[in-house]
């Protein structure tokens, strides 16, 4: 199996190996890349396997193989790599190649939300906004989402300045509501963008924007 750990080549072997493995994937030669992310990962370093974790779940420089991106996730996943835990939740909410589990999900998301990962915080979000393995509860999710706005997610900037714009799962307030949306627009969030268009106007003479109500 391709990610399958074992000590064998030096240290610094395994760092121009790794190396030469990020050259070549950022050059698109992603065979070679993958090539040497697996020699790094046989020294079970967590980046190698979280990146062969992705070329085998987009078909990248092999052939696109979600049993070995599960297996790869889930071994940096165990050395407490956060983007691989967060990828592991992404496997189980969707159902990428297993039955869809949104507790195992949960469980995986909340390890990563663990270390601050800031997807992690806003998959939280939605897994209480859904109530998909846990219970639904709007205030839980935009505790969530909050946690990932404030961190630069734009899509939980969205939905924070949504909630005070509509006081679901929040106290209304236009003022907090186009702050954050102003926020996820600056990111080119297009929901937040689309949204503005709608519900705000923007002052004419040189100063500030400011919200307003669009009856």
């Amino acid at each position: 199996m391709a990610c399958v750990v074992f000590s064998g080549i030096s240290l610094i072997a395994f760092a121009d190996t790794y190396t030469d493995a990020e050259i070549a994937y950022r050059n698109g030669q992603y065979s070679k890349a993958f090539h040497f992310f697996q020699l790094a990962a046989k020294e079970g370093n967590k980046d190698a396997l979280y990146n062969l974790g992705h070329m085998h779940l987009q078909g990248k420089g092999t052939q696109q193989n979600l049993t070995e991106a599960r297996n790869c996730f889930l071994q940096a996943a165990q050395k407490a790599d956060p983007g691989a835990q967060y990828q592991l939740g992404n496997l189980y909410y969707y159902g990428y190649g297993i039955p869809k589990d949104c507790q195992t999900a949960y469980k995986w998301y909340m390890k990563a939300a663990g270390q601050h990962y800031t997807p992690a915080l806003y998959a939280l979000g939605t897994l209480h906004e859904e109530g998909c393995g846990v219970s639904k509860n709007p205030y839980k999710a935009t505790m969530r989402f909050r946690q990932a706005a404030e961190r630069g997610d734009a899509r939980a900037q969205y939905q924070i300045g949504y909630r005070y714009f509509t006081g679901y799962g929040s106290r209304r307030d236009r003022d907090k509501a186009y702050e954050w949306l102003a926020r996820a627009a600056e990111q080119n969030n297009q929901t937040a963008l689309d949204f503005l268009e709608k519900y705000f106007r923007t002052r004419q003479n040189g100063k500030e924007t400011y919200p307003v109500n669009d009856s």
